[in-house]
């Protein structure tokens, strides 16, 4: 053991002792101040982002943002083509919106849900069956206009971004107006005769198990789940919920292992369906509500009409962008 010798230990004092007498730093008031509001935040930030939310147009900017990221990142698309497409659903909604003011329907604001899409949620019904389905088909209309625009900018400037994202507004729009409730073409339909629900159903199910598209069964679930709210106040009860969505999926699963086997599913869910209830006419009958959906006959033909026009021009201009190609992402 070496022994420590005394210049080594004055030395080691003096060194402590300058430390000593050095001044300690003074907290800084903005961290301090940082600090606090921090912990504010923390403290509110429930009520603070409720109050954010209820606040005009806030909701509908967070959610727009989020979708944005959510398609850039998650979705595989570039910065502009993602919001390029989430700009569509924009227009789509707001066509709503606008029909929803010209009736003096309060709503909310449009609300982004990522890869499901958008929803203005209302406050009160509308009148009867034709003031729904104006707002209904004013979202298809409007949202085909912006796609037609984006159409415009692609002949004037060549760039292959806005002709793939004007292919992306007729998909929208058509998707939009498949005859099930509660997408848009649904109430739409709903306007001329319920019944075509059952029939839009069972075409969603088959395309779905043709397409082996989880997201398409997802959807008509969703559909699924809305007829049975129309059906379920009448003697079928919940028995129809539950029977007939049961083998609905169970029907798609099996056609998911063979295409054309969807087909068959489709005609065993209407068998069991048939089979659950005994009596059509009493699904019938509830798919036809009292006075709401009593409207003339002129209307029924005229918003019939307005239906299958709207759905042939998307489907053409559909038909002609993947017959040239359109529909690949643009990098």
């Amino acid at each position: 053991m070496q022994p420590i010798s005394s210049n080594n230990s004055k030395s080691n004092s003096e060194a402590n002792n300058e430390q000593d007498a050095k001044p300690k730093p003074k907290p800084n008031p903005l961290n301090l101040a940082s600090l606090g509001l921090l912990l504010v935040l923390l403290a509110k930030g429930k009520g603070i982002l409720i109050a954010l939310l209820k606040m005009k147009g806030v909701a509908t900017v967070m959610t727009m943002l989020f979708n944005i990221i959510a398609y850039w990142w998650y979705g595989k698309l570039g910065l502009p083509a993602a919001a390029g497409f989430v700009s569509l659903l924009l227009v789509h909604e707001m066509g709503h919106v606008l029909a929803l003011r010209h009736y003096g329907i309060p709503a909310t604001t449009p609300i982004f849900i990522p890869f499901v899409g958008a929803f203005v949620g209302m406050k009160q019904m509308p009148k009867d069956a034709w003031e729904e389905a104006i707002v209904a088909i004013a979202g298809p209309i409007v949202g085909s206009i912006g796609a037609a625009l984006c159409l415009a900018v692609f002949l004037v400037s060549g760039a292959k971004l806005w002709l793939w994202l004007f292919a992306m507004g007729l998909i929208l729009n058509l998707f939009n107006l498949i005859p099930c409730s509660p997408l848009d073409g649904g109430r739409v339909v709903g306007a001329v005769w319920r019944g075509f629900w059952v029939l839009g159903i069972a075409g969603m199910l088959w395309f779905a198990a043709v397409q082996k598209d989880f997201y398409l069964i997802f959807i008509t679930v969703i559909c699924l789940s809305e007829l049975e709210n129309k059906v379920v106040q009448s003697k079928i009860g919940m028995q129809f919920l539950w029977s007939f969505m049961t083998v609905a999926c169970s029907c798609a699963a099996i056609a998911w292992q063979h295409p054309w086997s969807g087909l068959f599913s489709v005609l065993i869910c209407l068998g069991h369906l048939w089979y659950t209830t005994k009596h059509w006419d009493w699904v019938i009958a509830s798919l036809e509500p009292t006075e709401y959906c009593q409207l003339p006959l002129h209307r029924r033909v005229l918003m019939g009409s307005m239906y299958l026009l709207l759905v042939a021009i998307l489907a053409a201009g559909l038909f002609w962008v993947n017959a040239i190609g359109a529909l690949k992402i643009p990098h």
